[in-house]
């Protein structure tokens, strides 16, 4: 890009903070011999830095998180004076799972093929405030084709979600954390049909974790198809969003690695209420 006639600067993780603080005076100023046109960044500033002054954001390498792609849309979206609107490139054929793009921007987690379509066909028309979305034509059919395609159950989106929230906390996630940042619905880690519990995943992935659940803690965290077959759509719905906001966060945590229970009696009551 220096060589194009842009005046631009990389920065990774091994760089100072002295010399991000550095790079980032260049890039908003205005004028001056050593002013910034752009700043190339390798795996920093997707979240915890305010620069208002961005007014253009181009993704290079597609994300493969949708939490991270709205932090990333995010660097740009501060006002500032002077400043009309920020212009925002995204390469969507690069992307392998883009069906995450409306995800993102919809900030619905569920994974729903058909709320993802309708938020792409008519959903995006009404966001809150005076933001708008639009989608070209063929960007667009890309999403749908991708939507089509993906496999919205698939083990592989579970273990992707997990090592972004992972790597991002330095730990192993509980299942509020999921819920908390904005990552995959927990409730999918009870609903995939070779799981059937978060500890049931654990052990696929993390095989050195020694955990054990008591009988009663086993069975009041396992939530299987052929269980949630005998309750009502009504019923199930109720039961997922209890399950995904209060009982992870009971007043008794299990394990620690923050697996949260209530009473297997009050949720049986929950339901029996309906």
């Amino acid at each position: 890009m220096n060589r194009r006639g842009l005046k631009t600067l990389a920065l990774t993780g091994a760089d100072s903070q002295e010399r991000r603080s550095e790079a980032i005076r260049r890039l908003t100023q205005e004028t001056g011999g050593d002013s910034l046109d752009y700043l190339l960044t390798v795996d920093i500033f997707n979240e915890g830095v305010d620069i208002p002054e961005v007014n253009q954001v181009i993704f290079l390498r597609p994300t493969e998180s949708a939490i991270i792609f709205v932090q990333q849309l995010g660097r740009g979206l501060r006002k500032a004076p002077g400043k009309e609107f920020v212009v925002i490139i995204d390469f969507i054929g690069n992307y392998r799972n883009n069906f995450l793009i409306p995800v993102a921007l919809s900030g619905d987690n569920s994974y729903n093929k058909d709320r993802l379509r309708r938020f792409v066909h008519t959903d995006k028309d009404y966001l809150p405030g005076a933001s708008t979305i639009h989608f070209d034509p063929i960007a667009e059919r890309t999403i749908y084709r991708l939507i089509d395609a993906a496999r919205t159950n698939d083990l592989a989106l579970l273990r992707s979600s997990y090592a972004v929230l992972k790597r991002k906390l330095g730990r192993i996630p509980s299942l509020t954390d999921f819920d908390e940042h904005g990552e995959v619905d927990p409730v999918k880690f009870f609903d995939h049909a070779s799981l059937g519990s978060y500890p049931a995943f654990l052990e696929k992935v993390e095989p050195a974790l020694k955990e054990t659940l008591t009988a009663r803690a086993a069975k009041t965290l396992i939530f299987s198809r052929a269980r949630s077959a005998t309750v009502s759509a009504r019923r199930r719905r109720f039961f997922s969003k209890r399950f995904s906001r209060d009982t992870m966060r009971g007043s008794r945590n299990a394990l620690p690695t923050g697996f949260f229970l209530t009473t297997p009696g009050r949720l049986r009551q929950r339901i029996s209420r309906m």
